[in-house]
C-alpha cells in the first residue's frame, strides 16, 4: 500500500500514518537488515520516491557499501544496487560528515560539492537521476548510515515537510538499531559471564587436582630415584623402574600444564625484554617448526612483566600449533612478530595453514579439547592460564583455509627489575577458593628424610615438591 495519496493531498496524515507505521514495524524488529529495509520501504512510499536506498559509510574502508534499495513498482526503474569507493564522491561525502545535514542536488542544478568532484556527471548525466536526496543517519565512530532518494522519472523539489518527515523517521531507525544492539550487547555479555564462571570453575577444580597430583608424583619419582640407586644400574628391575621414572615424569608434565591453566605455576617476576627472548629462542623455534618457514619482527626492546620461562612456554605453543595447522599447506610459513602499540606489548604469531571454524575457536582454549587424534588438550588451555596471570589480553583470528593468529596483548613497562619469586604452594595457601582434593604431606610424612635427600635432585624438578616434602619431615605440625 502506497502512504502517499496523490489525489486527496493529505501530507500531514500521510507523514503520521506513515511514521505510525513506522513505529508497528521498526520497534519490534530484533535484525539490523529488516530496520534499514522498513526505514526504506516506508520513506520511499512516504516520499513517493522513485528509488530509495540506504547506504553503510565505512569511512575506516572509504567504501559506500549498499545495503538495501526499494524501487517504486508504479515506476519503471532499474535497480543500483553496488559497492562504491568514497573517492568517487569524496567532496560531497565530506560535505555530509562535516555538516551532518541532508544534500540535495538535481541535474539541472547540480550541488557544488557534486560538480566540484565529479560525481554529478557519474550520478546526473551517466545515471539519468533528475533529483537526489541524500540523508545521513546514525554517525558512529566507523562511519554513518546514508539514506538516498533518486528521482529519474522527472525532476522534483525536496520539500523542508518532508526533510521534517526523514528527520523523525530516522530517529525512529536509530532508535530500533541501538535496541537491537543493546539486546545483543546483553546476550554477548550474558555469554561471556558463563564462559567466565565455567572457566574459572575448571581452573579452580584442575588447579587443586594438578597440585596435590604433583606432590604424589613427587613421591614416586623420589621412591623410584631412591631405588635406582640402592639396587644400581646392572639391576634386573632398573629398565622397569627407569620406564616408571619417566612415566612418571611425563605425568609431571600434565600437571604442571594443569597448573598453568589454572594460572597456579611456580612464578618467578620480573621485567623481561620479549624481543630479546624471541631472539634467543630463534633456533629452538625454527627446530619446533620443522619444514615450515619461520620469519621473526620485531621493533625495539618491549619489555613485560612476567615470568621468563611462562613466557617462552607461550611462545613454544604457538609455534608448535602452528606447524601442525600448516602440515598441509604445501609451504608452511609462520610469523613472529613483537612490538609496542601505546600501553600494550604485543606478540604475534601468525600461519598460514588450515585455519579454525568459529566453533572450533571457541573450544581450543578448554583444557583437554584437541583437534589432532593424540593431541592433549593442554597446551593451549596452559597458554590461556599464563596469559591470565600475567594479566594480558588472548586474541585468535581465523577463518578456514586462511591461516591463524594469536595475538597476546601485555601491559608494556619501563626498565627491568630483580626477580621475585612467587611459589605455587604460597600462593595457594592464600587463596581460600583453591580446593584441597588430598592429603598429599600425610603421604610424604611416610618417607624418610633419607628417601628425601636421596631423591632431593630428581624432586627439584616438580614444581613446589620438593620444599613440601622436606618441609614434612622437618615440621611437626604437619604430621
Amino acid at each position: 500500500m502506497l502512504l502517499y495519496d496523490d489525489d486527496k493531498k493529505e501530507p500531514r496524515a500521510t507523514y503520521a500514518r506513515a511514521l505510525e507505521h513506522m513505529t508497528e514495524v521498526l520497534l519490534t524488529e530484533t535484525d539490523t537488515t529488516r530496520v534499514l529495509e522498513g526505514l526504506a520501504r516506508i520513506a520511499g512510499e512516504t516520499l513517493n520516491a522513485d528509488r530509495a536506498l540506504i547506504y553503510d559509510i565505512r569511512t575506516d574502508d572509504q567504501l559506500a557499501v549498499a545495503l538495501c534499495e526499494w524501487l517504486n513498482p508504479r515506476e519503471a526503474v532499474s535497480p543500483t544496487i553496488a559497492t562504491y569507493p568514497l573517492s568517487i564522491f569524496a567532496d560531497a561525502e565530506a560535505e555530509v560528515y562535516r555538516t551532518r545535514r541532508p544534500l540535495e542536488s538535481h541535474a539541472e542544478r547540480p550541488h557544488v560539492a557534486l560538480s566540484k568532484d565529479g560525481s554529478g556527471v557519474l550520478l546526473h548525466e551517466n545515471m539519468s537521476i533528475q533529483s537526489l536526496l541524500w540523508y545521513p543517519f546514525d554517525f558512529r565512530r566507523t562511519g554513518y548510515y546514508l539514506l538516498v532518494f533518486n528521482q529519474v522519472t522527472h525532476a522534483r523539489p525536496w520539500l523542508p515537510r518532508e526533510i521534517e518527515f526523514l528527520r523523525i523517521a530516522t530517529r525512529h531507525a536509530e532508535l530500533a538499531l541501538m535496541q537491537i544492539a543493546m539486546k545483543v550487547a546483553q546476550v554477548d555479555s550474558e555469554r561471556a559471564i558463563l564462559e567466565a564462571q565455567k572457566a574459572e570453575s575448571i581452573a579452580l577444580l584442575a588447579g587443586g587436582v594438578a597440585h596435590d597430583f604433583n606432590n604424589l608424583l613427587g613421591i614416586v619419582i623420589g621412591a623410584v630415584a631412591r631405588a635406582r640407586s640402592t639396587l644400581g644400574a646392572e639391576a634386573p628391575l632398573d629398565a622397569n623402574l627407569r620406564d616408571a621414572e619417566r612415566a612418571a615424569r611425563e605425568a609431571s608434565d600434565l600437571a604442571k600444564h594443569l597448573l598453568a591453566y589454572a594460572g597456579k605455576a611456580q612464578f618467578v617476576a620480573q621485567n623481561v625484554d620479549l624481543v630479546a627472548l624471541a631472539s634467543e629462542m630463534q633456533d629452538l623455534l625454527r627446530a619446533a617448526a620443522g619444514s615450515a618457514q619461520v620469519t621473526f619482527s620485531s621493533s625495539g626492546p618491549c619489555f613485560v612483566h612476567g615470568d621468563a620461562g611462562q613466557l617462552r612456554q607461550i611462545l613454544m605453543n604457538f609455534v608448535v600449533n602452528a606447524k601442525e595447522a600448516v602440515a598441509d599447506s604445501g609451504v608452511g610459513r609462520i610469523s613472529v612478530s613483537v612490538r609496542r602499540e601505546g600501553p600494550k606489548v604485543l606478540l604475534e604469531v601468525r600461519d598460514n595453514g588450515r585455519g579454525m571454524s568459529q566453533d572450533v575457536q571457541k573450544k581450543i582454549f578448554e583444557p583437554f579439547y584437541s583437534t589432532k587424534t593424540l593431541g592433549r588438550g593442554l597446551g593451549l588451555a596452559a597458554v590461556s592460564g599464563i596469559v591470565r596471570s600475567h594479566g594480558a589480553d588472548l586474541q585468535v583470528q581465523s577463518e578456514p583455509n586462511e591461516g591463524t593468529t594469536f595475538t597476546v596483548a601485555f601491559p608494556a613497562v619501563g626498565v627491568p627489575v630483580p626477580p621475585r619469586a612467587f611459589p605455587w604452594h604460597r600462593r595457594a595457601r592464600a587463596s581460600s577458593r583453591i580446593p584441597v582434593l588430598g592429603r598429599t604431606r600425610r603421604s610424604c610424612s611416610s618417607t624418610t628424610a633419607t628417601t628425601c635427600e636421596g631423591c632431593a635432585r630428581a624432586c627439584s624438578t616438580i614444581s613446589g615438591t620438593r620444599c613440601s616434602m622436606l618441609r614434612t619431615e622437618t615440621s611437626p605440625s604437619t604430621r
